[in-house]
């Protein structure tokens, strides 16, 4: 599974994402590790891009999970962090991984980790327009009140349960809040393990 996040925004992102969503599909299935599917990515998307003349870059956090032997596979290129929850233990941790964002140097290479992992455990992926709306220049302040979230709803019914409470907290505006804020697109992704 992949979550990423284009540089811009309106149409020409959309377009971005697009084209980015269609390499991924087109050669997900010829890597089975991250860290070369990035590097493949990195690869394509830098040539296309190369001679225009525009900063156009994508960040991307690749996760292969390997249910048999209860392993997490993972490589990133500039995305946000992904925060593990282990749910028997209560606590979070980010996996963390670096990389640079893909379209930015042709030939770039990509860290690949490996992380054991209990069934239960729960993976959130977000991009950073969610860290962003309260906390741009205190991330620390904002995952700190993630792992608060998480550890508290961590046994919550549903994932949905868990997706609707950090919405809550952070979107929870009235609307002269609202008209000061620069939204920035958000995308999360809950999985449990």
């Amino acid at each position: 599974m992949y979550v990423g996040d284009v540089s811009g925004h309106g149409i020409s992102a959309a377009l971005l994402i697009a084209m980015l969503s269609m390499m991924t599909k087109n050669i997900a299935q010829n890597y089975r590790n991250p860290d070369q599917f990035l590097s493949n990515i990195n690869n394509q998307f830098s040539e296309i891009f190369e001679d225009s003349g525009l900063a156009i870059y994508a960040c991307m956090f690749c996760l292969i999970i390997d249910s048999d032997k209860k392993k997490l596979y993972y490589s990133n290129a500039g995305e946000t962090l992904p925060l593990y929850v282990d749910a028997e233990k209560g606590s979070v941790t980010e996996l963390n991984s670096t990389g640079l964002p893909i379209g930015m140097m042709g030939g770039s290479a990509y860290e690949y980790k490996v992380s054991p992992y209990n069934p239960g455990d729960l993976l959130l992926f977000y991009t950073d327009g969610l860290s962003d709306i309260f906390y741009k220049e205190s991330p620390d302040e904002f995952l700190s009140r993630m792992r608060e979230l998480l550890i508290e709803f961590r046994h919550s019914e549903t994932l949905y349960d868990i997706l609707d409470e950090i919405e809550n907290v952070f979107y929870d505006l009235n609307a002269s809040e609202a008209k000061k804020l620069e939204l920035d697109d958000v995308s999360m992704i809950l999985c449990k393990l």
